[in-house]
């Protein structure tokens, strides 16, 4: 006698997958639905001007038309003067003694690390100040595009091409 599993009528266990049962299972209800905020939203920055100290105001929304329609709300509650007027009163209210930034000069954010940079400067002690063929020369230092730093008398003629040359100071 053999014991063929797959044939009928044999004492093989049930089958553990097959349903023989009649309860029925509850189904999940259906959640609420939930607002999502949506990492997709437009965002524009108004920056009164380039220094540091300038007022920003920041426009959000979920569409390109509701952020047009809250700039447009903007300047028609005069929220715009409104921002500007506070920053100078701001800044107007400084405590006594505080130091006062020095203009910016250029814009761009970024930092000028060298090459090419002139700047009038206080010629060294004892130093006499030399003449050219457009009058006194200036006396300027700065750093080179190679990163050296240099001290030169410079011509103040405005036209480049027919400025005397510097004088180098060591």
């Amino acid at each position: 006698m053999t014991d063929n599993p797959f044939e009928t009528g044999n004492d093989a266990p049930a089958d553990p997958w097959a349903s023989t049962s009649t309860d029925t299972i509850p189904r999940p209800q259906e959640a609420p639905p939930v607002a999502v905020k949506s990492d997709n939203e437009i965002s524009v920055t108004l920056k009164q001007h380039g220094g540091f100290d300038s007022p920003w105001i920041v426009v959000r929304g979920p569409s390109a038309a509701q952020v047009k329609e809250l700039l447009r709300d903007l300047y028609a509650e005069d929220l715009v003067d409104a921002v500007a007027q506070t920053a100078v009163k701001f800044a107007d209210s400084k405590p006594a003694g505080a130091s006062v930034p020095a203009p910016r000069q250029g814009g761009g954010g970024y930092q000028r690390t060298g090459g090419g940079g002139q700047q009038a400067s206080t010629p060294p002690p004892g130093a006499s100040q030399p003449s050219c063929d457009h009058g006194p020369m200036e006396f300027k230092t700065g750093v080179s595009k190679k990163g050296n730093s240099y001290k030169v008398w410079s011509c103040t003629s405005p036209d480049r091409d027919n400025q005397c040359k510097g004088i180098f100071v060591k």
